[in-house]
């Protein structure tokens, strides 16, 4: 971790101006990050109409699944 600090202090200290706005604008597409989990979920519930409050216990095919189990025991 040290060598990585050390390097990085020392691109700044010797990187012109013009060389730090080029690689910012390089990597500024990593900054364009999509919706977080709860906004996807809130679109999905608005475009689909769910009301995910009361989805506390689906069964489908036989298998069910709750929020209060102790599921992550199978862990």
């Amino acid at each position: 971790m040290g060598h990585v600090f050390e390097s990085l202090k020392e691109y700044l200290k010797t990187a012109s101006e013009k060389e730090l706005q080029e690689d910012w604008s390089a990597l500024a597409h990593l900054n364009e990050v999509g919706t977080d989990a709860l906004a996807y979920a809130n679109q999905i519930r608005l475009t689909q109409g769910l009301d995910l409050s009361e989805l506390d216990r689906q069964e489908e095919k036989g298998h069910s699944f709750s929020s209060n189990d102790m599921n992550y025991l199978a862990a």
